[in-house]
């Protein structure tokens, strides 16, 4: 009886374990909370994990997720005339060409990636966009 306990115990511990570190996936049903936050806003890209199995909706789970969570709008940089941007804090620079390479550039503020788009299993890189001059 008391060794019945103890497992039953364990099983629960294990099993809320899990359930609090399982992945978040970009079509997960909360928005992340962003609210009274005075970070500045920095440039990062971002690459997600896609394969031929999963792009097309790896692609629409997580661009969903930024235009109705974060109000942002998606512009391909193959079809945008540059010289008409202003600086926009609300814009994604989707540079995605199909069957290779998903991601896209756009402006968040660290604790965002660090607290929630980095734990998302359907991003492989994100990274502070920097300029690199030529050594040459």
């Amino acid at each position: 009886m008391f060794s019945k306990r103890i497992l039953n115990i364990l099983l629960i511990l294990n099993l809320s374990s899990f359930i609090i570190s399982a992945p978040l996936t970009s079509d997960d049903a909360t928005c992340p909370n962003l609210s009274g936050t005075n970070e500045p806003l920095i440039d990062y890209n971002v690459v997600l994990k896609t394969d031929a199995t999963n792009y097309d909706s790896v692609v629409k789970n997580h661009f969903e997720m930024l235009e109705k969570c974060l109000q942002r709008e998606r512009h391909n940089v193959h079809e945008l005339d540059f010289s008409s941007i202003k600086d926009n804090n609300n814009m994604i620079f989707d540079f995605s060409v199909k069957g290779m390479i998903a991601g896209y550039t756009t402006k968040f503020t660290k604790s965002f990636v660090e607290n929630y788009l980095s734990k998302l299993n359907d991003v492989a890189i994100v990274n502070e966009n920097k300029v690199i001059e030529d050594p040459f």
